[in-house]
């Protein structure tokens, strides 16, 4: 049988300090995140890692703590996107428990120690995880609740904006207007859900849209405004384009309006995200949108029921919503229920 006096020794504490991290009340007594780390280092190494989780849920005063993370450029979700979703769900079912928050760079999940978070956390939530990232989490194999918001997962819980049919429904929206030759700005990988729906539904309704009428570039203002400098280089421009990214798009406007293109006339633009400031956009931007606040709200819900306990819930998909403004107008022939100029 392990001793906290033996996880103690190795990682040269006191046994009051062993005796509160593994209660979960590292923190509150002030005990060091270092020191935190090396006493259950030294637990693992000792084989007292399956008790940790367990100690700590059993301490009456214990409050159960989830880590929020997400990427620094994260698209679709904003910091108060996400706490308006995490305050509406506290007034539901989520009941009392603690959030931390843990921003990271793309690509450089494993750098924050992520490897270590059984023993730190009691569920795990992602906004928006890129490929890489996910990856690496999914090898992991954590043993705890984790759900992903705006990434698929056949092991773990998501909360899915339903990219294949919003991707359709914007190839719809471009054939009513009787245009023929489109194009996509984004990322054109394997799993861009919201490009392969855009590519299906072109399929369907007869618009002209080949490989090459993608164009892959960060998604940040910047790489908007490449990728319209590589759009105007082409021979044909096309009628109309889908931004992946609602960031990329701001970029994409200066290069187009400094050549003198006339949106929506010449170019009619949808854009895929919440933010903001595309409605004062000179044009303001038609944008798809999805229900994020809900979406972060229904994550946590998810979470706090697997801490307890309770069945697995399923993974859900959101329908988009379209904001119609002035870079490309309603469905002809119907109004628009939502119309900001």
């Amino acid at each position: 049988m392990i001793r906290i006096k033996d996880i103690a020794e190795l990682a040269g504490t006191s046994l009051s300090a062993v005796s509160f991290v593994l209660n979960g009340k590292g923190t509150a007594m002030r005990i060091s995140e270092k020191t935190q780390e090396r006493i259950l280092e030294a637990a693992q190494k000792l084989g007292y890692v399956a008790n940790v989780q367990a100690r700590r849920l059993k301490s009456a005063d214990y409050t159960p703590l989830i880590a929020l993370y997400w990427p620094i450029d994260t698209l679709g979700f904003s910091l108060d996107t996400i706490m308006e979703g995490l305050t509406k769900s506290f007034h539901r079912e989520s009941g009392d428990v603690e959030i931390v928050a843990r921003p990271y760079k793309p690509g450089k999940l494993s750098a924050t120690g992520i490897e270590k978070a059984e023993n730190k956390y009691n569920a795990l939530l992602f906004a928006e995880i890129q490929e890489a990232d996910f990856s690496y989490i999914e090898q992991l194999n954590l043993k705890l609740p984790i759900c992903y918001i705006g990434s698929p997962s056949g092991k773990n819980v998501s909360m899915l904006p339903d990219y294949i049919n919003a991707g359709k429904e914007v190839a719809r929206l471009f054939a009513a207007y009787k245009l023929s030759h489109v194009a996509f700005v984004g990322w054109k990988g394997e799993g861009s859900y919201l490009l392969n729906g855009f590519s299906k539904g072109c399929g369907e309704y007869g618009l002209q849209f080949a490989a090459n009428d993608v164009f892959q570039h960060p998604s940040s203002p910047l790489g908007g405004a490449r990728a319209a400098e590589d759009i105007l280089l082409r021979d044909e421009i096309p009628q109309a384009i889908l931004f992946e990214s609602d960031k990329a798009v701001i970029g994409a406007m200066g290069v187009f309006q400094k050549r003198g293109l006339r949106i929506p006339e010449n170019l009619k633009i949808v854009a895929c995200g919440n933010n903001p400031l595309l409605e004062y956009l000179p044009p303001s931007i038609t944008a798809l949108t999805f229900p994020m606040r809900v979406m972060v709200e229904d994550a946590l819900l998810a979470a706090v029921a697997a801490i307890g306990g309770k069945r697995r819930q399923s993974s859900k998909l959101y329908a988009p919503e379209f904001i119609f403004r002035e870079s490309c107008g309603a469905f002809p022939g119907k109004k628009a229920y939502r119309i900001f100029i």
